[in-house]
């Protein structure tokens, strides 16, 4: 078996369970930042009861138009960075929307402390028929 970096360990978000009944663990920064970012950017502002602050506007941008939606889930991306990440850097942030899917999808690139790059996606569902409003996709 692989030594693990106990520096570099966390519970994997969304929390899971594998088939020996263990908690899923994120071994790497890549990992780690990725889901902190993903858990971030998919929790609408005010809808965590201790820490009002956390999460995103992105949700109530949905039903706006393609081009103000755009706008609003990159000044939302950047705030949650500069408020929640202070210690990543991004280097550019692409929203994209496809309507036959419903579906958002941001792509964040951004550098970590130890300055590797890592891209992290984020799939937000629009409300539809088969699925519920701001759902992410993983």
């Amino acid at each position: 078996m692989a030594e693990i970096n106990t520096s570099e360990i966390a519970l994997k978000l969304p929390l899971s369970v594998d088939k020996s009944g263990n908690f899923v663990i994120a071994t790497t920064q890549n990992q780690i930042w990725a889901d902190r970012v993903r858990i971030a950017l998919g929790t609408r502002l005010g809808e965590r009861v201790m820490r009002p602050n956390y999460g995103t506007k992105i949700g109530e941008a949905l039903f706006d138009t393609v081009s103000a939606t755009t706008d609003i889930v990159n000044k939302e991306v950047y705030r949650v960075f500069h408020e929640q990440f202070s210690l990543l850097e991004i280097t550019s942030i692409d929203s994209t929307f496809n309507e036959i899917s419903s579906i958002l999808t941001i792509t964040v690139i951004y550098l970590l402390p130890n300055k590797e790059q890592v891209t992290t996606e984020v799939g937000i569902v629009t409300v539809s028929d088969t699925n519920a409003p701001f759902e992410e996709i993983l």
